[in-house]
């Protein structure tokens, strides 16, 4: 409930625990295959109605892939789960825990930043929120929903109102800045037109281009992810996390290689953002962390030290 500071939007009250998973390796993706989708993302609006129920959560790379081949007609590959060690009796064998117990609470109209060295567990405390990383203990929830909720109303019904900003890069170096924004448009279920009312609107471009001028890449609309620099590419990941005015968003370092105008003006876009959502932002920037903040929960070695 929005008008009740007590009523926290997520939660992690039983504390969740994940143990490290190993990354893997991005799969070959065929480009051209890419390209002509996007360019006819006008038909992806119906195509996408029988995968929205499905386990796909957003701007991940594996569900990317995932979602490309249902809409070309081809069999997909399920994404794989993370590998997790075995849970030793009163201790861990093998590999340490990556989150250890963590509870915390995150409330609408607030930034909550998450704050801590490299290694710390931000990032897979972003990933088991998403669903990503499954909690190997614990529970976690989401306006009421928990991660594990199957269903129409559950947690995939959660995941359309997220938008994530995650750590590394998950852009394709071939797509422009407007093919990315476009095709993360039509997983969100924005409509190409709009015939209502006394006249037509377009609310995908118009999203494409409100959030195009929020951060800043209205120049690059027309160039390829490869030729951005690393500061524009985090632009337009955080664009990609905005688009689609998401009710949950969870911001993974997102300032990391910006240059410091950059920063500013990503840090002022964000504070805007935060009335009527409720923002999860990570750093390991102290200055970044007093900014933003209206919560800081400081993590180190995979627990909440304060």
């Amino acid at each position: 409930d929005a008008e009740d500071p007590e009523a926290p939007a997520l939660a992690l009250p039983g504390g969740a625990s994940n143990f490290e998973a190993p990354s893997s390796e991005m799969r070959g993706r065929d480009q051209v295959q890419v390209r002509r989708l996007v360019k006819a993302y006008g038909k992806l609006g119906k195509k996408w109605g029988a995968l929205s129920e499905k386990t796909i959560p957003q701007v991940a790379a594996e569900a990317c892939d995932y979602a490309y081949a249902r809409l070309l007609g081809q069999e997909p590959a399920r994404p794989q789960e993370p590998r997790h060690a075995p849970v030793a009796s009163g201790s861990t064998t093998g590999r340490a825990r990556a989150v250890d117990d963590l509870s915390l609470r995150m409330y609408e109209d607030q930034i909550t930043v998450l704050l801590g060295h490299n290694g710390a567990g931000k990032s897979t405390t972003i990933g088991v929120l998403t669903g990503l990383f499954p909690a190997t203990d614990g529970d976690v929830s989401i306006y009421g929903v928990r991660v594990t909720d199957d269903g129409i109303n559950g947690f995939n019904y959660v995941r359309q109102r997220m938008g994530v900003c995650p750590q590394h890069s998950v852009l394709y170096p071939e797509l422009t800045v407007r093919e990315h924004l476009e095709l993360i448009a039509a997983f969100k279920g924005i409509p190409t037109v709009d015939f209502g009312g006394c006249r037509v609107r377009f609310p995908r471009r118009e999203a494409v281009r409100q959030v195009v001028e929020d951060v800043g890449l209205t120049e690059k609309l027309r160039v390829r992810a490869r030729n951005l620099s690393g500061g524009m590419k985090r632009k337009l990941s955080v664009a990609m996390a905005l688009l689609g005015d998401p009710a949950f968003i969870l911001l993974d370092e997102p300032t990391s290689g910006m240059d410091p105008y950059s920063r500013r003006s990503t840090w002022e876009l964000i504070k805007k953002k935060k009335r009527g959502r409720t923002i999860l932002l990570t750093t390991h920037f102290m200055d970044e962390a007093d900014l933003l903040g209206d919560r800081i929960a400081i993590m180190g070695e995979g627990e909440l030290k304060c």
